[in-house]
């Protein structure tokens, strides 16, 4: 079952209440990646929040998540952020910060090579 629209809106004004940055949201395989500040810290799946936890502490996993449950088979690293602590805003800030402390920043763009043709000229011989 793919995320609702009013789940993402729902999720969407909560991380926004928070006031941690920008959030975004970019379809995935029919599901969404869940970003702050360019940075790509959960997934929403089957109208659930699960957050990256690789980088965490097993027991700060167990404290504030109680599990390291991913959404779907062979998505290691995520914990759900259940929906009492989506509901509480000091409870889902305190686990995105904890959870973004351990993330990467994100890696700067490469500049595209330029796709214009170049005309060779006549001292190259080829012209």
């Amino acid at each position: 079952m793919a995320t609702s629209s009013a789940t993402m809106t729902f999720f969407a004004e909560q991380l926004e209440r928070c006031e941690l940055g920008a959030v975004t949201f970019k379809k995935m395989f029919g599901e969404y990646g869940v970003y702050l500040n360019g940075v790509i810290f959960a997934l929403a799946c089957d109208d659930r929040l699960f957050v990256k936890v690789k980088h965490l502490e097993d027991s700060v996993v167990d404290g504030l998540f109680g599990n390291r449950e991913g959404p779907f088979n062979g998505a290691n690293g995520y914990s759900e952020i259940s929906g009492d602590y989506i509901e509480d805003l000091d409870a889902l800030e305190l686990r995105v910060k904890t959870v973004m402390a351990t993330l990467p920043a994100p890696k700067p763009k490469k500049k595209r090579a330029s796709s214009a043709l170049v005309s060779p000229s006549p001292a190259d011989g080829r012209g």
